[in-house]
């Protein structure tokens, strides 16, 4: 996975599927081309069926060099995958994609933490071999 970046927002202010998928969109902070793209991606992959990028050519007026450049960087950052020539959502739906996303993160932060504690400890340790020496 190449990174995920997540922003704190506030709720969005409408319940609206588009103002909905925008808000997520925006909590990934995924540039306008991937935001189209990913919008598309996620009501065909919750419907089962996937999209291929020549549907997002057509669908969006978006070169599908481009196109394929953002598929691929989505399926670096973990959102998306590939089976033969159809894009869908890592799990197949949002919940189920970010479910997985949670986890992923929940231990980078957790091995994070026991890295910090073994820092704090090995500080603490030279601190007090150095007070020793003098």
């Amino acid at each position: 996975m190449e990174e995920i970046r997540i922003k704190a927002l506030s709720k969005p202010n409408s319940e609206d599927l588009n103002s909905l998928l925008d808000w997520l969109c925006s909590v990934f902070d995924l540039e306008l081309t991937q935001k189209d793209i990913f919008k598309e991606l996620a009501k065909t992959s919750i419907r089962g069926r996937g999209i291929t990028s020549k549907e997002l050519n057509m669908k969006l007026s978006i070169p599908r060099s481009t196109i394929i450049y953002q598929l691929n960087r989505m399926i670096d950052y973990g959102f998306v995958i590939k089976k033969g020539r159809r894009y869908f959502l890592r799990n197949g739906s949002l919940k189920n994609t970010i479910e997985e996303m949670n986890e992923i993160i929940y231990r980078q932060i957790d091995y994070m933490l026991k890295i910090a504690e073994k820092i704090d400890n090995m500080v603490v340790y030279y601190g007090r071999e150095k007070r020793r020496k003098y």
